[in-house]
């Protein structure tokens, strides 16, 4: 007989649709951002600073890209273990929630700086070196 360890399921599904609603926006941004100033950039119609934010944002575009597939890795390994997290005590749980509400915060800050008219890149890989960071301590409590 399993017991109740303080899991609510509906929480966790509610957490993983925001991460899914703010990852397709990032992606927008993103795919807006690399139509309107690539192809400026490769006629060279970019002025210098923004031709910088482009080339920055092609320095850590790779490591976005990595954030957000863990991003989808991450939520798809919890829906298909729905039924084994049920049994997990409720440290793990609470742990998972943690972590989850990281890269929930990242990729709430993520839209907003990737948007057309904002540009961070400076600012999300700096963001995402944090919930890196944070994610690694969590995960080194199991």
């Amino acid at each position: 007989m399993l017991t109740t360890t303080g899991y609510n399921e509906s929480s966790l599904i509610i957490i993983i649709r925001q991460l899914c609603t703010h990852v397709h926006q990032i992606l927008i941004n993103i795919d807006t951002f690399i139509k309107t100033r690539g192809q400026a950039y490769h006629a060279k119609q970019l002025r210098s600073n923004q031709r910088s934010n482009f080339e920055r944002f092609i320095n850590i575009h790779d490591n976005i890209r990595q954030s957000l597939l863990f991003i989808f890795h991450l939520n798809a390994s919890i829906l298909f273990s729905l039924d084994n997290i049920r049994c997990i005590d409720l440290k793990y749980s609470s742990l998972l929630m943690k972590i989850l509400r990281i890269w929930l915060t990242f990729v709430e800050n993520t839209v907003t700086l990737s948007n057309i008219t904002r540009n961070r890149w400076d600012e999300i890989a700096n963001l995402c070196s944090t919930s890196i960071d944070k994610s690694t301590k969590i995960i080194l409590k199991l």
